[in-house]
């Protein structure tokens, strides 16, 4: 049984971690195939119609498969009929009415992997300097933070801003701030402030 474990992390190691798939809508059970196995470890899909001006969905397996989250928008998080996640992509659920209902869409699959990606949820106290762990095994490059149980920003860090850099996906221009409380992440946890 040991052995069967390590074949199969080895497996899921040289496996691809990231897709970018195109499908088409059809109001059905819809399987989307890009060879990345989100069944196994988990992970996030966001979907986007790509001939009108709709939202983006982000749907991962920590929050649940039948909650929502649109990058173009400061809402709370939203419930849908369930994704599944399978070993070779996803599979849209029939009667989805964001991203399986008519149109052509795009998707984007990253598995969890280290040095490559998680999704963390934590309850906000409002305190300074509290530290969320995570499990890359690196420094993250890049951290994406929403609230879902309320309106707010998308607050994204990225290595080349510094600590006090901060760009938001509905903003118009680059900010600085606190959220990060003014400490680099390091390859078990970030901080954040109030």
């Amino acid at each position: 049984a040991g052995d069967l474990v390590q074949q199969d992390s080895a497996l899921t190691a040289l496996a691809p971690a990231f897709a970018s798939t195109k499908y088409t809508a059809n109001q059905a059970i819809n399987p989307v195939v890009n060879n990345v196995d989100l069944e196994l470890s988990g992970g996030l899909v966001w979907c986007k119609r790509t001939d009108n001006a709709g939202n983006h969905y982000l749907i991962d397996n920590i929050r649940g498969l039948d909650k929502r989250l649109s990058t173009n928008t400061t809402n709370n998080e939203k419930t849908d009929p369930a994704l599944t996640f399978n070993s070779n992509g996803f599979t849209l659920p029939a009667g989805e009415p964001n991203f399986n209902y008519e149109g052509n869409y795009i998707s984007w699959s990253c598995r969890k992997a280290p040095k490559f990606f998680d999704v963390q949820t934590w309850s906000g106290n409002s305190t300074a300097g509290r530290t969320v762990s995570h499990n890359l095994n690196s420094v993250p490059g890049m951290m994406i933070v929403k609230s879902i149980s309320g309106a707010g920003q998308w607050n994204i860090y990225h290595k080349n801003l510094g600590i006090a850099g901060l760009i938001q996906f509905t903003a118009t221009s680059s900010e600085t701030g606190t959220q990060w409380n003014n400490t680099l992440p390091t390859s078990t946890e970030f901080t954040l402030g109030a």
